[in-house]
């Protein structure tokens, strides 16, 4: 009878689910658009507008706990940490003091945007393709950390005795990145030819792994929006398929794991 009770709870929970996240995502806005710093500071219906739909998400985090049945399986799995992240500003607003600290936990009530996951058959299928696509993005992106490192550190000997800028990791990193990603804000560049070489030869390495990396996202979801169309296909089960598949293939080929 209890655990009747509860899946009954649980179904009129996920009716309204959806509708109280874009409410949450809604009442987030007006409440930045009135001008308040933070939830403390605003008017008392944003405040209990927010307990009330963090506290139908906690009894929801709570029940489908209850239902797992086991102590880590809900709490450890995809669903139950998109749920706890949909609670977890609310109650640590309960514990931070710092006006900047309360700034951040507000901003992140949109991440609840990521229980839409759990309904909607299109978005776990998209984050099913980005799945398929990361075994063969790993040894890509360790191959460009290898080469970010290296000319992070070639500019900071080469560049960095010119230039004040290229002195700082952190600045030399935040180049290669817009670099790399041809968005090239030009606050920051190489006046000395040995590091004008060194990026040149980074801009042509970069671009190439670039491509390599747009290459292995799109044939994953090629094969992802093909399954789209039958709709006998569960996006869920794929991910265990596609996790037992690449365990074996470790277990013939060896893995590219560092």
């Amino acid at each position: 009878m209890i655990t009747s009770q509860r899946d009954k709870v649980l179904d009129y929970i996920a009716m309204v689910t959806k509708p109280l996240v874009w409410y949450s995502v809604i009442m987030l806005f007006l409440e930045i658009h009135t001008g308040s710093q933070t939830s403390h500071e605003s008017h008392w219906f944003f405040l209990w507008s927010e307990r009330f739909v963090a506290g139908v998400m906690t009894l929801e985090y709570i029940l489908r706990w209850k239902k797992s049945g086991e102590l880590l399986k809900y709490p450890l799995s995809a669903f139950g940490i998109i749920d706890l992240i949909s609670i977890v500003p609310f109650w640590a607003g309960f514990f931070l003091t710092s006006q900047s600290s309360l700034h951040l936990v507000r901003t992140l009530r949109c991440l609840r945007m990521l229980k839409f996951f759990r309904y909607s058959r299109s978005l776990q299928l998209m984050a099913l393709g980005f799945y398929r696509s990361w075994f063969n993005l790993r040894p890509l992106l360790f191959t460009t950390f290898i080469v970010v490192m290296f000319t992070m550190f070639a500019l900071y000997e080469v560049e960095g005795p010119h230039q004040e800028e290229f002195r700082d990791l952190f600045t030399i990193l935040y180049f290669l990145e817009t670099t790399a990603t041809t968005v090239g804000y030009g606050d920051h560049s190489p006046t000395t030819v040995g590091g004008r070489l060194i990026v040149m030869g980074f801009m042509i390495v970069g671009l190439a792994i670039f491509m390599a990396c747009f290459s292995a996202i799109t044939n994953a979801f090629d094969q992802t929006i093909e399954e789209e169309i039958d709709p006998n296909i569960d996006p869920l089960e794929e991910f265990q398929k596609v996790r037992e598949q690449r365990k074996k293939t470790d277990a013939i080929g060896g893995t590219d794991e560092v």
